[in-house]
Formats: C-alpha cells, structure tokens, sequence
C-alpha cells in the first residue's frame, strides 16, 4: 500500500497538523550544533558533526561512505557557507549551500546483475535530506527534507518536487499561512506533520 493510501485509510486531515502542535511532546527540538562551541578548534570537527546527524536523525549514510563525505563538505563548503549557516537564514545562499552538499559527493548506489551477479554502480545519492539536517543542525527554525513528510505535504496539497528542498520549505510556509501558525517555526510544523505521516504509516510504532 503506497504512503497516499495509508494516509488515506487513517482520514489524515490539515487539522491534525493542529493538535499535534498542541501536543508539547512533538515540538520539543533539540539544542542547535553549532559551528562555534564544543567541537571549536576540533581537526575532527566536520567528521563528528556528520557521524552525530548520521546517528540522530538516521539519514543512512554508510560506514564506508563517511569518509567521502567529509571530504566533500571540506572541500565544497566556504568560510562565507559557514557564517550564512551560523546566521540561520533562509536565503539564497542557504538553499544553494544544501544543493552543494546533497550532490557532488561521489557517494553511489550498487545493484546485482541479475545475469552476472556482478555489482554494478547506480547514479549518484542525492542527499538532499542529510543536507537539510546537516544545515538545519545550525538552524532551529529550518525544516527537515524528508520523504515521508514530502508525500503527506502533497496528499495534503502543498506542492513540492522531490528533492527540491526551496519548494519544500516554500509548501511549509503555504501549510503555515494557510492554518494560521505562525507562532510555529517551520521546523516545528514539520516536526508535527513526520510525526503525523509516520504514525499513518507505521501504526505499529506506536501500539
């Protein structure tokens, strides 16, 4: 059963967006990690902050992966990124610093040939989720790309193309205008709709 369907099934309305943020124990975030602070003056700086968001928020980076990964943002990643990070502001530059780090990395996927059993390499991840965490780890008020949330955002009618993280904040401020919530930062709402579309989708979770 696709996720529309599941969403479906349990009557998922606007309205329970809501409730949920009237629920405290949904919008309880975290401390923000930083750029300037415990890891300051850390060689292992950008390493530790990929391992940390890795385990957190599950975005499935593999072991064997890490490595590139942190060369990547090393090498992409300017001094004029990380003071627009530290102010946490949704501009231009901010979107354009998530499309660096979700491509670019080298990081690909592998299947078996079906004939030969020989792997064979797929085209690159995009990483579109782990740089919106990666970046929203500096910014409270940023929201999360996630793909459970992206399909009940548009079950719910507020368009978004996939991977395409200025469209998703875009749906979010849409979803917050329109439910009148702006005492909520996005990240907050978004907080509220994952918990929403993972309770559809995996009811057992929460027995």
């Amino acid at each position: 059963m696709s996720n529309r369907s599941k969403f479906s099934e349990k009557n998922v309305e606007k309205k329970d967006i809501i409730k949920a943020l009237n629920d405290k124990c949904t919008i309880n975030l975290e401390p923000a990690f930083p750029f300037d602070g415990s890891l300051k003056g850390n060689p292992n700086e950008i390493l530790t902050k990929i391992l940390y968001i890795n385990y957190r928020e599950s975005t499935q980076i593999k072991n064997i992966d890490i490595e590139g990964l942190k060369n990547h943002l090393e090498k992409c990643l300017s001094e004029s990124d990380y003071n627009a990070l530290k102010k946490g502001e949704l501009t231009d530059q901010y979107y354009l610093i998530i499309d660096k780090i979700a491509v670019g990395h080298g990081i690909h996927g592998k299947r078996k040939n079906k004939e030969t059993n020989d792997d064979i390499v797929t085209k690159e991840y995009n990483l579109t989720s782990f740089a919106s965490k990666f970046c929203g780890s500096h910014n409270q008020k940023a929201p999360f790309w996630d793909n459970l949330v992206s399909d009940l955002m548009n079950y719910l009618g507020f368009k978004c193309r996939y991977r395409d993280y200025r469209s998703y904040v875009s749906a979010f401020e849409a979803l917050q205008k329109e439910l009148k919530i702006e005492e909520y930062s996005l990240r907050q709402i978004e907080s509220a709709v994952w918990e929403i579309a993972d309770k559809a989708v995996n009811p057992d979770k929460y027995k």
